[in-house]
């Protein structure tokens, strides 16, 4: 039966792209469906949270639910100019009814009323229509361009292995269930689509349709969902079992029906097969096989849920028993006594989930199941291909309490059977899968859990780097700081939406014969790019700089922040992070419910935060209060060693600062500023006082260009890389050294020649400027004698003037030679003596390397190892001092760039914290997903070698 339609005049009929929910004879819906649609939202988006501000984004979604749309500013507007609206609202979300804010006058313009036909708001809806085809149509090229990488040949392997494993009865899996999570535009979708290409797939999308996403929604499915949705009050509710096993027994038989059918028709082999279900479902052949498809799965499901009603009585009340031991069975049997029948009815809930999902799904779905992989298990794809079937669903998210009836349900299917079900979406989150021991659904799950598989999080990352054009690499600076450059790092979404975007500009101008050059179309492309990569990081909204979850999104992608693990709040930022704020799912533990998050390196991620820092001048000030206040100070943020934290945010700011005092636009963020002109943000003019000159000489054409910081966990090379450095270059990116790094903390790439975009790129121009951090009371004057360049050449030739940075935060005690809190120390040493204790090195080293083993173990031995190793220390050092220019900073009155911010007792503050811990884990393809996290293995699978433009082509290393 359908919902009848309210009699006000002034209800707004509903939009024709997102009809009301159909309710049937189920069960009648506890609360308007519209409120519930509100309430999930608001939940799924982590828009409930005590920081965000409510009235806003209930305006939002009300507006939204009902097929319009509002701007965060004119929501905002319309709060501050309407008090009684205010109320309203207010008052909705205490009763958590919605409909009053619905039919609100002043809304009316921003909710299209009923068909398009209609006079009244028919511009709004042509406009959203208009926009929700222009939308699909980008979101569609991008899902086309070529894919990269070997993410689908990784899910395949572990779906065999798994299978394996079930047939080996090695795996006593509760459910054939692999759910897929990780944050958004990583490619999950992409990824099941790719494996279609190599077993037969179903796939599902869950997604509104009146939601811009792709792959876009399965209407006929949605509403379906939706509907049961309103009527599920908790995951042991009976009804909703019969109503999903209804749908996975029509969703089998369709399937087999439209294959047999199509390979009787055309003697289709089984590769041909393959191919035409794909093409047909997900590569866009024969437009409108795949909604007519599911309209008819539906339509089955609906049939068998009205023909068989009656048989979830006579599971609930004939087939249960209790055995000699007062457990509770089903039997065939008709029970003995209505006492009998009456108390079992009322304990086959609470008492035998795991049974009365059985015994339903034997009745309705396991004859199509058997059916369906039968027929496909009789096809024959060949080597690499086949072996397991799947349905899959994506934005699993809105299946809410269904997900575990459908996993208690998937659990009554044969182990045999190669038909695996796959759960994913951006907003799921990772505690949907794995959920804390407190929470009642694992309580009451928790045996099931601990045969459920873990989540799949590996999808690999820097695909255009990693997987594409091999060899070494000729460029020039200007292609390096270019879009198309800078999308090739990061999760796949940026590359193929730069390369969607591209193509239908080009489209555009040759339709309309516009006369745009490729600068100013590269310019909108930036502007569209970064924009969006912005909303994703504020999850879709408008950015607060008082909410923890939005501070931490934009702080973590230029400075590297985690949020702690042991706290509630801590942990729920992270999984709002992973769901709507672009964190990356790393691992997670595999005997309690702890999972590990992170903000790896992505150039456009980080161009987008510079953008929304600096949207407008209080941003600045305002994040730092949230990070020291809110999230430093309420113990949520892993801050490692406080000193280097704050040393990050210094400089990368120093950096911004001459970004904004060239008045560059954001669009130009990412290229190379002066380092003398970074110094003189950061410290003030003539900060070297009568020594100035001299660093002016040496760093006068010297350049840095970093936007954001890399965390290692890794030992830098004992042997200089000037792969390593060429590529922090190429990416943006100064890197953190790890906790245990002798002698520096961070390392910034700095170039020595022309930065212009015409300029090609020398690798062998490149040195570091390399950071020692403290924040002790007392000062530490050994420090200077103790770094040691990044880039020296490893064959004694000397290298070139190197700046080092000594920054100690924590001491107020002026420098003795000084009288003040800013020393500069000039290199010094002759090229002579360089080359006389680099010859002296190497000898040394040679004595130690020719002990024997024999001498080794002697205690005259031992003593000269050890004599040995302190004079190749020293001479090391000394070495390391050749050509080495330093400037050391004691305390925060030096810093003129906190002072230009208005910053200093903020910064202050964060200096006063303490550190947090955390462990990790991965496996392969996270590995690429945390780039430089260690110098080995796939974490440096996207670096390339660089040549200069008079190199043979030879890699420089």
């Amino acid at each position: 039966m359908k919902r009848a339609k309210s009699s006000s005049p002034s209800a707004p009929a509903r939009n024709p792209l997102h009809k009301s929910p159909r309710v049937d004879s189920i069960s009648p819906p506890l609360a308007e469906p519209k409120d519930e649609e509100v309430l999930n939202e608001m939940k799924q988006r982590g828009w409930d949270a005590p920081a965000i501000h409510i009235p806003k984004h209930i305006l939002l979604l009300v507006v939204e639910v009902n097929g319009g749309h509002i701007s965060w500013k004119n929501a905002s507007n319309l709060l501050q100019e309407d008090p009684q609206l205010l109320k309203l609202v207010e008052e909705a979300w205490k009763k958590q009814a919605f409909s009053v804010i619905r039919d609100y006058e002043s809304l009316q313009r921003y909710i299209p009323k009923e068909g398009l036909s209609d006079t009244t708001g028919a511009d709004n809806q042509a406009g959203i229509l208009e926009s929700y085809k222009d939308s699909l149509k980008e979101l569609t090229v991008a899902y086309q361009t070529p894919f990269l990488g070997d993410a689908p040949i990784f899910f395949y392997k572990r779906l065999l292995s798994a299978e394996a494993s079930v047939k080996m009865t090695t795996s006593m899996l509760y459910a054939k269930v692999m759910p897929v999570v990780q944050s958004s535009g990583t490619g999950k979708s992409r990824m099941l689509t790719e494996l279609g290409k190599m077993v037969f797939t179903l796939p599902v999308c869950l997604r509104a349709p009146s939601d811009t996403g792709y792959p876009p929604s399965d209407k006929a499915v949605y509403e379906y969902f939706t509907e049961l949705g309103y009527n599920v009050n908790h995951d042991l509710d009976m009804k909703a079992h019969i109503y999903l096993a209804s749908f996975i027994a029509a969703a089998n038989q369709e399937m087999l029906r439209v294959l047999e059918t199509a390979q009787g028709k055309s003697k289709l082999d089984a590769r041909g097969l393959l191919d035409y279900w794909h093409e047909r479902m997900e590569g866009g052949r024969e437009p409108g096989f795949r909604s007519k498809f599911f309209d008819g799965v539906v339509g089955k499901a609906r049939t068998m849920n009205q023909e068989d009603r009656s048989k979830i009585f006579n599971i609930k009340e004939g087939n249960l028993a209790r055995d000699a031991g007062g457990q509770i069975i089903f039997k065939t049997a008709e029970l003995r006594t209505e006492e009998e029948r009456e108390e079992i009815g009322h304990i086959a809930q609470r008492r035998a989930p795991k049974e009365f999902a059985s015994s339903v799904y034997q009745i309705h779905a396991s004859e199509a199941t058997e059916a369906l992989t039968e027929f496909i298990s009789r096809q024959k794809l060949g080597e690499g291909k086949g072996g397991v079937c799947v349905i899959y669903f994506d934005e699993a998210h809105r299946l809410g309490k269904s997900y575990w009836i459908l996993v208690r349900l998937i659990g009554a299917q044969a182990q045999r059977l190669p038909m695996w079900y796959v759960f994913m979406g951006t907003r799921t989150g990772f505690r949907l899968f794995n959920p804390a021991p407190t929470d009642t659904a694992s309580l009451r799950l928790r045996e099931q859990l601990a045969h459920l598989l873990f989540p799949h999080i590996g999808m690999g990352f820097d695909q255009g780097m990693v997987h594409g054009q091999g060899g070494t690499e000729r460029v020039t600076m200007g292609e390096l700081w270019g879009l198309e450059h800078i999308c090739r790092y990061g999760r796949p979404l940026w590359r193929a939406q730069y390369e969607s975007r591209k193509q239908l500009s080009i489209l555009e101008r040759s339709e309309m014969k516009t006369k745009r050059t490729e600068q100013s179309e590269e310019t909108e492309l930036m502007d569209s790019l970064v924009s969006s990569a912005g909303l994703k990081l504020t999850g879709g909204e408008g950015f607060v700089m008082e909410a923890n979850d939005h501070v931490l999104a934009v702080v973590s992608q230029r400075i590297c922040l985690d949020p702690v693990l042991n706290n509630a709040e801590g942990i729920n930022l992270a999984d709002r992070g992973v769901a709507h704020h672009m964190r990356i799912l790393t691992g997670y533990s595999r005997t309690d419910p702890t999972f590990y998050t992170a903000s790896p390196s992505e150039p456009m991620l980080a161009l987008a935060a510079f953008k929304i820092m600096y949207d407008k001048d209080e941003h600045v000030k305002g994040i730092l209060t949230t990070l020291a206040k809110q999230l430093c100070s309420g113990g949520l943020i892993e801050k490692g060693l406080v000193g280097e934290l704050c040393s990050r945010i210094l400089l990368v700011l120093a950096r911004d600062a001459v970004v904004r005092e060239k008045r560059w636009s954001w669009h130009e963020a990412a290229r190379p500023v002066g380092l003398l002109e970074m110094l003189e943000q950061l410290l003030g003019r003539d900060w070297g006082g009568k020594d100035q000159g001299r660093f002016e000489e040496e760093f006068g054409d010297a350049s840095v260009n970093f936007t954001h910081w890399i965390k290692t966990r890794g030992a830098l090379p004992v042997k200089p890389d000037v792969k390593l450095l060429a590529n922090l270059w190429a990416r943006g990116a100064a890197l953190q050294c790890s906790f245990n790094q002798v002698s520096i903390d961070h390392l910034i790439v700095c170039y020595h020649g022309r930065t212009g975009s015409s300029a090609v790129f020398e690798p062998a121009l490149l040195s570091g400027v390399v950071v020692q951090v403290k924040n002790q009371k007392e000062g530490d004057g050994s420090i200077e004698r103790e770094i040691r360049p990044m880039g020296l050449p490893p064959d004694g030739t000397p290298p070139r003037a190197y700046l080092s940075l000594v920054l100690e935060l924590g001491t107020d005690r002026v420098h003795s030679s000084t009288k003040t809190g800013l020393k500069v120390t000039l290199g010094t040493g002759s090229v002579e003596d360089y080359r006389v204790l680099a010859e002296e090195l190497r000898e040394k080293e040679q004595m130690l390397e020719e002990m024997g083993k024999e001498e080794r173990k002697s205690l005259e031995g031992k003593k000269k190892m050890k004599r040995l190793r302190e004079e190749i220390k020293e001479k090391e050092m000394a070495n390391a001092g050749f050509n080495r220019y330093t400037i050391s900073i004691r305390g925060t009155s030096e810093y003129g760039l906190l002072n230009k911010l208005q910053i200093k007792q903020i910064f202050e503050q964060l200096l006063g914290l303490t550190r947090g811990e955390r462990k990790e884990i991965g496996d392969e393809l996270v590995e690429e997903m945390q780039p430089l996290e260690q110098f080995e293995g796939r974490y440096t699978h996207w670096m390339r070698s660089y040549v200069g433009a008079e190199s043979d082509g030879m890699d420089v290393d």
